[in-house]
């Protein structure tokens, strides 16, 4: 019986990081899925978990940070069954977003991983007259940003900017330029209909590996 993919998981909110790979799967594979954000790691496998014809799009690994502790840890706990069908990098380029100018800015918002990695670029060009809050996502301080005054700005992707009609006041302002995050697309079952062989020939698979080898593999290294 020919198996289609239902839905795409991917850790929201709409505007991450996670969504960027996710759109990079849908460019070549999977277009007429159904796509849902998912607030954790751990909910994103019990979801796929619970339905075979769906995949998921999670970050495993920062080329700064190292291995993606959320889903390391929530991966020793998921069922063997799951099944790593591919994987794609994203270039994490953060950028300095607002509705105003950016001498209005007295507020930046952002993840505290975002806010550590631009720690030179916000002293250097607002020194100690600024304020960080913290947020819970890149994208969701975009999300905040946009409903603020235009003393407030955030740390986020360009994608977000177009999302929630943001100025783009400052591009690349990662600390560290050499920033990239791996994601892989996971399922339950290896899929070995014709829509299998789509997603072979135009996503490269770099193992049908289980998640099981993975997390052996990133925690050994």
């Amino acid at each position: 019986m020919e198996k289609t993919v239902e839905k795409i998981y991917f850790l929201g909110p709409v505007g991450s990081y996670s969504q960027i790979a996710l759109n990079n799967f849908q460019e070549k594979v999977l277009k007429n899925a159904e796509i849902e954000e998912v607030s954790t790691i751990k909910k994103i496998l019990n979801l796929i978990d619970e339905n075979e014809n769906c995949f998921a799009v999670v970050p495993v690994e920062n080329s700064i940070e190292g291995i993606v502790r959320e889903t390391i840890d929530n991966l020793l706990v998921a069922k063997k069954s799951l099944k790593i069908l591919s994987q794609t990098i994203v270039e994490i380029n953060h950028c300095l977003l607002s509705k105003g100018k950016k001498e209005e800015i007295k507020y930046i918002t952002s993840h505290p991983q975002a806010l550590a990695q631009c720690q030179k670029y916000i002293s250097d060009n607002f020194g100690s007259n600024i304020e960080l809050i913290p947020s819970s996502s890149t994208s969701n301080s975009a999300k905040e940003v946009a409903n603020a005054i235009n003393s407030w700005g955030a740390i986020a992707n360009e994608y977000c900017a177009k999302l929630y009609d943001l100025n783009i006041l400052d591009t690349n302002i990662n600390d560290c330029q050499n920033n990239y995050t791996r994601f892989i697309l996971i399922s339950k079952d290896i899929y070995t209909s014709k829509n299998a062989n789509i997603i072979y020939n135009n996503l490269q698979i770099f193992c049908y590996a289980t998640v099981a080898q993975l997390v052996e593999q990133r925690i050994r290294n």
